[in-house]
């Protein structure tokens, strides 16, 4: 169950209590019903509604009105929320896409090659990125995960990291000179 269904279920109860307790405040009844118990026969429980005296310190009635209010407002910052969410999830693949789009050209395949032989799985990764450098530029492939090393990370975030880390290296990088031609 998630969070916001709870929320539900929280509202749900409040509005289910001051209601009874608005209802056993203008006409107090005695509630008889069955308890079953799985091995025992059947018992009877009964509740006796509490009268709770109006006075402005104690007295809080949430009407029906309020508590549609208080539903609708729930529900829109729900969507809101799940809008926003599903946006960034959006924007994150986009992301991941554009860089392995821009990482399929003849440069980074050179890098590629001359950092790890082509191999993804390897400690460094493809591109042979230090774990220093994995680590400090942790804000680019967090939002997709968690890898202590390069080589955990699946291709796509790599090539969103090396295409990162050329562009913030002003086209080079730090790679080999051959391929970036530095």
């Amino acid at each position: 169950m998630y969070r916001r269904h709870f929320v539900t279920v929280a509202l749900a109860v409040i509005v289910a209590f001051f209601t009874t307790t608005v209802a056993a405040a203008e006409s107090p009844v005695a509630v008889t019903h069955q308890v079953k118990a799985s091995a025992a026969p059947p018992k009877t429980a009964t509740l006796t509604a509490a009268v709770i005296p109006a006075t402005p310190t104690t007295a809080f009635v949430l009407t029906p009105d309020a508590a549609q209010r208080a539903m609708v407002e729930y529900a829109s910052s729900d969507a809101t929320a799940q809008r926003d969410a599903a946006y960034a999830a959006l924007e994150a693949n986009l992301k991941l896409a554009a860089a392995h789009d821009a990482v399929q050209n003849s440069m980074f395949q050179c890098i590629r090659v001359a950092e790890s032989g082509n191999e993804y799985g390897i400690t460094s990764g493809a591109y042979g990125i230090l774990i220093s450098t994995w680590n400090a530029f942790s804000y680019v492939w967090s939002p997709y995960g968690h890898w202590s090393v390069p080589g955990q990370a699946p291709a796509a975030v790599q090539d969103l990291v090396a295409y990162h880390l050329y562009e913030v290296g002003g086209g080079y990088g730090g790679w080999h000179d051959r391929c970036t031609g530095r």
